[in-house]
């Protein structure tokens, strides 16, 4: 929204370069690209590229195509509030740039390595959850069959039968299972 405000004080013909919008903004090329195909794609069309300096896959009427990448605008590129955009809606919702990084306890984090680990974290507890159900209504139960009867219910992804292993020794650890003393090969639930 700070993007469409520089417009305000542009002047009458109500464009901007690139290096304009990024120099106002204090964003870097990436950052400021984001924000600028938010409001560039789809149905949210509310700026346009105009001038001599479209680079060459924007010269299909100034507008930028579902297909294309925001970084591929220059310093140079003029933009423009795009006269022709219209809605029937009231309240218009302007989808949010896509974040590379987040920052995790101070520090940054790509964005895909945090999903996979809250991702990971998900799974560990869905398994030792199927661990603990399965061994609190048999009581008693051998490995492999305990093993086979977790990777039977969940459905939701297929565990590997390390992580199941590795489940099983920390729920040891927690006290709720122990290994028979008969047959180390078993295991008991302990209530």
């Amino acid at each position: 929204m700070c993007i469409m405000m520089l417009f305000n004080t542009a002047g009458n013909n109500q464009q901007l370069t690139m290096k304009q919008i990024k120099d106002l903004m204090k964003m870097d090329d990436e950052t400021c690209a984001k924000n600028l195909k938010t409001l560039m794609f789809k149905n949210f069309k509310l700026l346009e590229v105009r001038g001599s300096t479209i680079p060459s896959e924007l010269s299909m009427g100034g507008k930028m195509t579902p297909g294309m990448s925001a970084l591929q605008l220059r310093d140079d590129t003029i933009i423009g509030i795009n006269e022709a955009f219209s809605s029937q809606l009231n309240r218009i919702v302007f989808p949010t740039p896509v974040i590379e990084e987040v920052y995790k306890k101070g520090k940054a984090v790509n964005i895909i390595e945090y999903f996979l680990e809250i991702v990971q974290e998900d799974r560990s507890i869905a398994i030792e959850a199927a661990i603990v159900r399965i061994m609190k209504s048999r009581k008693k139960q051998d490995h492999v069959s305990l093993v086979q009867e977790v990777m039977q219910s969940l459905r939701m992804f297929k565990p590997n039968p390390q992580q199941i292993k590795a489940k099983i020794e920390s729920l040891i650890d927690k006290e709720y299972l122990e290994v028979d003393k008969d047959d180390k090969n078993v295991y008991r639930y302990l209530a």
